[in-house]
């Protein structure tokens, strides 16, 4: 196949790895160098360039090694990287329209997994690579197997480094779920924790930036919201039905406007499809992204947002991950959640330094009390808990993994200006 224009990138510059990166590359050389011990990850929050530190690792070793990341945009972002440093790389994705093997190969699991009558096209191909660095690693977990764990055990005792930004993943529990740190679960891809940095490390260091924090909840009722079956989310019926009682979302388009009326574009993540439809068609410059927006139709709206043509852009279910803006000031979350990895996520987006405002702000604007639950997200936090493995916390030390979703709900704190 020939290349797309979708990675018909040109290499600008050489990155030169900072010193917390650098040292992610090393032990992630080291890890693939031991050949034992446990699978590790490397935890390097939104913004910190784990981009960078997966070309670095590849680069400088001798094995030939496969990335596989969830998403085209990952793979984009991952692949630029890796050939800023002079290299050649094979790509193996179906939608990016290429399928070439190297020595360093960036893939999607889902077109080495591709199955045609039932039977794997594609995984023969695969079983000589022993070195494995899975990008959003998190998403490699899910507590009935899936794609990855199927996909590493017709390997030959593969060495699997992961990397993320959110190193928890949501577990049922009981009648309710909890977060788990990543390597504290099952089926386990993952035994160790190999490297992290904390989120309030790089932003003392002015490698993410500043933040503002508006809690415009109103009188916003988690409360009167039911929770789903799984107990990881909310009952999509009680959503529809309180957004329509309080009239949600007129509430949303009016924030909008305020930000917008201020000079910065908006980010909004709203519940429903339909919803951010109404909101970005009663907006002026604004559109709306969500999972099944046509491909070609998504990358202009990326480019008219980025460009500043749209002031608004109102999302449903993507631009979670693999979203880099770093001109972006100002994220809205207009939907309640009750995952952390999403809440992060999103916020993060803004998170990025400008290459252009040396003294960027970034404004977090929550419209449904998710903040009161999660906290800040520059105070989320990895620590050992009192057995010495690693967990997560929050604003004040509250622990948000190993801990029942349905003991999280109770805010604990209050916080956030009124815009």
């Amino acid at each position: 196949m020939q290349m797309t224009s979708f990675l018909q990138i040109v290499p600008k510059e050489v990155f030169v790895p900072r010193d917390y990166q650098e040292e992610s590359i090393l032990k992630g050389l080291r890890f693939f160098e031991s050949k034992k011990g446990q699978n590790e990850i490397h935890v390097l929050p939104t913004g910190a360039g784990k981009s960078i530190c997966i070309a670095g690792i590849a680069e400088r070793f001798d094995e030939p090694v496969l990335i596989l990341q969830p998403s085209q945009e990952i793979l984009k972002q991952n692949y630029a990287k890796f050939i800023s440093y002079g290299g050649h790389a094979g790509v193996y994705s179906a939608s990016v329209g290429r399928k070439d093997l190297s020595h360093v190969t960036f893939a999607s699991i889902q077109s080495v997994m591709a199955k045609s009558k039932g039977k794997y096209v594609s995984v023969d191909k695969f079983t000589n690579y022993r070195y494995i660095v899975v990008d959003e690693c998190h998403f490699s977990l899910n507590p009935k197997g899936g794609q990855y764990v199927d996909f590493l055990a017709m390997l030959h005792k593969p060495r699997v480094l992961g990397f993320t930004a959110t190193p928890f993943r949501m577990y049922p529990y009981f009648d309710t779920s909890m977060l788990k740190f990543i390597t504290r679960t099952r089926p386990k891809i993952f035994g160790k924790l190999g490297y992290y940095i904390q989120i309030k490390e790089l932003k003392d260091r002015g490698y993410l930036c500043s933040t503002k924090y508006f809690s415009l909840t109103k009188d916003f009722d988690r409360n009167a919201l039911k929770v789903n079956s799984t107990g990881a989310d909310y009952d999509e019926q009680s959503l529809r039905k309180y957004y329509e009682t309080t009239n949600f979302k007129n509430d949303i388009v009016d924030v909008v406007r305020r930000v917008n009326k201020k000079g910065r574009r908006v980010l909004a993540f709203a519940s429903f499809v339909e919803d951010a439809q109404y909101i970005s068609s009663t907006l002026e410059n604004s559109a709306t992204v969500h999972g099944k927006t046509p491909k070609n139709e998504r990358a202009q709206i990326e480019k008219d947002f980025k460009s500043g043509k749209l002031r608004s852009v109102i999302n449903c279910g993507v631009w979670t991950t693999g979203f880099d803006d770093p001109e972006l000031e100002c994220v809205i979350t207009a939907k309640p959640m009750r995952s952390l990895s999403m809440y992060y996520q999103m916020f993060g987006r803004a998170l990025r330094p400008s290459v252009i405002k040396k003294n960027k702000e970034a404004w977090l604007i929550d419209l449904c009390g998710n903040m009161n639950v999660f906290g800040r997200v520059e105070e989320l936090k990895i620590e050992m808990d009192g057995i010495g493995l690693p967990c997560i916390t929050g604003t004040g030390g509250r622990m948000l993994t190993a801990v029942p979703l349905n003991d999280q709900e109770t805010p604990t704190d209050k916080f956030g200006t009124r815009l």
